[in-house]
Formats: C-alpha cells, sequence, structure tokens
C-alpha cells in the first residue's frame, strides 16, 4: 500500500504528490494501530478492512491538517 492507492480509496487528486512522504509515513503508523487493535500482523496486500481503516484514518489527518477556505482568503 502506498500513497497512490490512499489517493484512489479517499478519491484524491493522484497528480499532486505533495503530500506522498507523509502519506506513506502515516501508512505504516495506522497499520500498526490495526494490528494492536485486532492483535495480529498484517502483511502486504493488507485485507480490504484495513485498506480502508488506514484510508479513513488518513484522510481524517489531512482534512485536519489542510488549510480552511478562510486561512486561505487571509493569506
Amino acid at each position: 500500500m502506498d500513497a497512490k492507492d490512499i489517493k484512489i480509496i479517499n478519491q484524491l487528486p493522484l497528480e499532486d504528490d505533495s503530500k506522498d512522504d507523509v502519506i506513506n509515513k502515516l501508512i505504516e503508523l495506522y497499520k500498526d494501530v490495526a494490528e494492536d487493535y485486532c492483535n495480529q500482523e498484517f502483511y502486504e496486500p493488507y485485507p480490504a478492512g484495513v485498506k480502508k481503516f488506514i484510508a479513513e484514518c488518513i484522510k481524517a489527518c489531512l482534512l485536519y491538517t489542510s488549510p480552511s477556505p478562510r486561512d486561505k482568503r487571509q493569506s
């Protein structure tokens, strides 16, 4: 699983690679969270449910850390 997979699942633009490094780090982080929660290890290819969990967590992180339209207008 990589940044492209996350973008496809979350319907994000594939051509924007500005956050790919962050996304790839978050994949590992949330894979570890899924492993702790399920009390088992996951290996590529991850089960569909694990992929969806990781993608949703990353989507929330990206939304939370993106500037709001109001913030963009002020700059």
